[in-house]
């Protein structure tokens, strides 16, 4: 249980045919096509990513335009992200604007310029991205009893513990 509302695999261990096994790159590779082991988690290779069908492929900006849309570009690792001017949104890079951001997160909300939506100064985004009063409590539902508001607009985790990532 991984604290949130989610079970997990212990470190080391992926989720296959539903059960815990030891993680490794021929594991990976029957999960996700083109996938290794990192000894935490499966991911796509430093130079791939995954195409619409989900399979590690060569990375390129086509490639994460065919899964995103024509604002997405390869980040140079294993990942596709949005270009500058546009926000991620249902999994694609829509152009982005004030009007979108309050569309996604309620009024109050506008576009940073770079690839974000932002709420006002003392409010974050709550679980289903909505701009709400930011508080301690609100940070923990998403980041576990470690994590704190930071007054301005972010959730953080506290001094001594670091956010971890979720991997493919």
């Amino acid at each position: 249980f991984d604290g949130g509302n989610q079970c997990k695999c212990p470190t080391g261990e992926v989720h296959l045919k539903g059960k815990c096994v030891d993680g490794d790159d021929d594991v990976c590779e029957a999960l996700v096509p083109g996938a290794v082991f990192n000894g935490t988690e499966c991911v796509c290779a430093v130079g791939s990513v995954q195409d619409a069908r989900g399979a590690c492929v060569a990375a390129s900006d086509a490639v994460c335009q065919g899964r995103m849309g024509p604002g997405a570009k390869f980040d140079g690792d294993h990942s596709c992200e949005c270009s500058t001017g546009y926000v991620e949104h249902r999994g694609g890079c829509e152009e982005g604007s004030t009007a979108l951001c309050q569309q996604l997160q309620g009024d109050g909300a506008d576009f940073d310029g770079v690839n974000a939506c932002r709420c006002p100064t003392g409010s974050t985004a709550d679980a289903t991205g909505r701009c709400v009063e930011g508080s301690d409590e609100l940070c923990q539902t998403r980041t576990g009893p470690d994590g704190s508001f930071d007054g301005v607009g972010k959730c953080v985790c506290r001094d001594g513990f670091e956010k971890v990532s979720t991997g493919l």
